[in-house]
């Protein structure tokens, strides 16, 4: 019952009011923060796009060093280099040309996993069929030949379907 009798001055309006119109704060000695409630919700609005902007700048600089030391650790390169095969490649997949801009998760780095040597930069789908023919040029012109073969496949299949009727 004591805080409904105790007196507090806000020291950004200076005016007097019940104890319980300061947010509790048990770093102070009094456990009341010094600012009424109505000048600190205040204070906080007048700051909120000041803080947000901080709090997104050191967010983008964790981001920024965790890129780093990942490309560093895995590839043997750094952010610069990789901001230099982007710029070069005009930000596209070095395979299907699709802008990193329309990539979910952006341009990943391509690299040689026997000599580690960094190739380009490609987007997810383009890594991953790399890696799904294990970087041989010879499945991948199987593939291509595989492909451009499509239309005497469906020939072949329309005519044996053609005899199965009869």
């Amino acid at each position: 019952m004591a805080d409904l009798d105790e007196l507090k001055n806000c020291r950004k309006c200076g005016t007097t009011r019940p104890v319980t119109a300061f947010p509790r704060d048990r770093t102070r000695p009094d456990g009341r923060h010094p600012y009424c409630s109505p000048c600190r919700a205040g204070y906080h609005q007048a700051n909120r796009a000041a803080a947000l902007a901080r709090m997104a700048a050191r967010t983008q600089r964790e981001r920024d060093a965790d890129r780093d030391r990942r490309y560093r650790t895995r590839y043997g390169i750094n952010i610069a280099v990789v901001d230099d095969l982007r710029a070069a490649q005009h930000y596209r997949c070095a395979i299907c040309g699709r802008h990193e801009d329309a990539l979910p998760r952006g341009l990943c780095v391509d690299h040689d996993h026997i000599t580690g040597t960094v190739r380009a930069l490609l987007c997810q789908s383009c890594n991953s069929a790399l890696g799904l023919f294990n970087d041989c040029p010879d499945s991948l012109s199987a593939a291509v030949h595989y492909l451009a073969m499509t239309e005497e496949l469906a020939a072949i299949a329309h005519a044996e379907n053609a005899v199965e009727e009869k």
